[in-house]
């Protein structure tokens, strides 16, 4: 159930990937790429090298854990990144960040709910609930700057 509940959520991002995508697609490829390779390479390095958390052993665990951390939150991200152009206000530019933000964070607290990360202090949460919300952050604040590389390309 695990592993066909992470397969039907990629695939729903996957197509609202595709029907949201309002920018260009350099610019889609530019935030799916980088929070990919932010999440796989963070995630990795603070379960395998610092220890602060354990990935399951069970393999349909490991299988949700490798599309939640290469497909599901990159393909997230992008989309909510790309979707935001289309909310023209700032208060709901604002509540569409902090949804987005605390769906990430409900995303970490369901793979420790489901043990795909295996963690016993209560701080490896907040750690894992920061690094989200810096995940979500850091690719808008690049994007506003390749977006600028890319019009002084032009000129």
């Amino acid at each position: 159930m695990l592993l066909s509940f992470s397969i039907a959520a990629s695939w729903m991002l996957i197509a609202t990937a595709v029907v949201v995508r309002k920018s260009s697609r350099q610019e889609f490829a530019f935030v799916f790429l980088l929070s990919n390779f932010i999440n796989t390479n963070v995630y990795y390095w603070s379960s395998q090298t610092l220890h602060i958390f354990e990935i399951s052993k069970n393999p349909a665990s490991f299988v949700s854990f490798s599309l939640l951390q290469s497909a599901i939150v990159p393909l997230f991200v992008a989309v909510t990144a790309n979707g935001s152009a289309l909310v023209r206000t700032v208060p709901r530019k604002v509540a569409v960040h902090v949804a987005s933000i605390a769906f990430l964070i409900g995303l970490e607290g369901l793979s420790r709910y489901l043990r795909i990360v295996i963690y016993n202090e209560v701080y490896v949460f907040y750690w894992l609930a920061g690094y989200r919300t810096l995940l979500y952050i850091l690719p808008l604040i690049a994007l506003r700057f390749f977006r600028r590389m890319c019009i002084h390309a032009r000129t």
